[in-house]
């Protein structure tokens, strides 16, 4: 890489997807890369064609130390692509909770929402995300009873059978009987979807 540059590769360049080379080394983790990167000056808030940063694809793959380093140049930690989505929600959704831990120290919010009106932790939730979900349901802006689209978090682990999660929101107090837009229970939605659990 190194060599390239000097022979005057353009590090400014980027692929048909609007990628960088910061985009490139945040999803493989390569921290030395990244740093090298970091130090030629490269635009560290450059979006690619979902307006995602570096950032949200380090936080995608759950790369802790390119988190760290990233956040260290003052990069939004709060920034949306283009539906809305911060690195949180991507972090959520894979089930990195080293990641999630990092950005929320860091003045992520966990009540961010993306454009179809879901928080990080509705990704933790239904892509069954047991830690992740417990870690965003600590944060005292969101609650067991948080909903999505008239579903609360109860409805929708009910609906996927995710039983360890029905458990921790039951523990968490929440309202079994609560209804959708619909009137559907959680109880309605586990049978219509065969969870006997």
């Amino acid at each position: 890489m190194k060599k390239c540059i000097r022979e005057g590769a353009d590090v400014q360049a980027r692929n048909i997807h609007l990628w960088t080379s910061l985009h490139f080394a945040a999803q493989g983790g390569n921290i030395q890369i990244g740093t090298f990167l970091v130090e030629q000056n490269l635009d560290v808030e450059a979006v690619n064609k979902n307006g995602q940063t570096p950032l949200h694809i380090a936080s995608a793959f759950g790369h802790k130390d390119m988190v760290q380093l990233l956040l260290k140049r003052n990069i939004d930690v709060k920034a949306v692509d283009y539906s809305v989505k911060t690195p949180l929600h991507f972090a959520a959704q894979n089930g990195h909770t080293n990641v999630i831990k990092l950005l929320l120290k860091n003045k992520a919010s966990p009540a961010s929402t993306d454009v179809l009106g879901c928080m990080p932790i509705h990704y933790a939730i239904v892509f069954n995300h047991r830690e992740a979900t417990e870690i965003l349901l600590a944060e005292q802006s969101i609650n067991a009873s948080v909903v999505l689209r008239g579903f609360t978090a109860l409805h929708v682990s009910a609906e996927n059978g995710q039983l360890e999660l029905v458990n921790l929101f039951l523990k968490k107090k929440a309202n079994v009987n609560a209804k959708t837009d619909r009137l559907a229970a959680a109880l309605h939605t586990a049978s219509l979807h065969g969870h006997l659990a």
